[in-house]
């Protein structure tokens, strides 16, 4: 089962599902993408690699070279430069915990950008639909991924390729079209779709503590 978000940017899709998610993060594998912020102003991304704890969505970026190198890892793209073998490592990481048995629910946060034209990229990434555990997250909108395509010079490839991904999504679950007005009402329905996958033991948020309910209704 597939549940997604697709809308404008900075509306809060990616808090409202690591809200919902939050009671049992640790058993959530994935990524997260992290922005970096300088002196008020977005530089750059970070591609987080789950393995049991959400990191915040938003942190301050040094400027020195020697403070981002120590302090930070997986930043796939700065200054609007794009390093595929960087979201790679992240994603080929992210696989290796979204396959072991802590891991029963999958997110995978703002997908569909400028990894649609690397194939080895999308490999990757589409290895995790094949996974069989139930997987949320949020999709990058048509008006976001067409700008990227006119800014990169290649508008009829990544559309496909984006509209290749859609019915990955689609074709198993459900991609909710998200605006700032509706997001309050769709959040709702998430948690009452996402409420079977999130039921743990009130004693325990241990693996072994998850309730039965929790072990078998992540499978569907």
């Amino acid at each position: 089962m597939n549940l997604f978000l697709e809308g404008p940017i900075r509306i809060g899709k990616s808090t409202a599902l690591q809200n919902i998610l939050r009671p049992v993060q640790a058993h959530v594998g994935g990524i997260i993408v992290q922005r970096l912020w300088q002196d008020g102003i977005i530089v750059g991304f970070r591609s987080v690699a789950l393995d049991g704890k959400f990191p915040t969505l938003d942190v301050n970026f040094p400027v020195a070279k020697h403070k981002q190198d120590e302090l930070f890892e997986d930043v796939f793209i700065y200054n609007k430069e794009f390093k595929p073998d960087v979201l790679k490592q992240s994603l080929t990481k992210a696989l290796a915990y979204a396959e072991t048995d802590s891991c029963n629910i999958i997110l995978l946060d703002e997908i569909g950008g400028q990894e649609l034209l690397y194939p080895d990229v999308m490999e990757l990434l589409l290895k995790f639909f094949t996974i069989e555990k139930p997987r949320c997250g949020v999709l990058k909108s048509m008006t976001q991924v067409k700008k990227l395509a006119a800014a990169m010079d290649h508008p009829e490839n990544m559309l496909q390729q984006r509209e290749s991904l859609r019915r990955h999504i689609i074709d198993s679950g459900l991609l909710y079209i998200v605006e700032p007005s509706t997001l309050p009402l769709v959040e709702q329905a998430l948690l009452d779709k996402m409420g079977s996958w999130i039921q743990i033991d009130s004693n325990s948020t241990s693996p072994s503590g998850m309730s039965s309910a929790y072990r078998s209704n992540i499978q569907q």
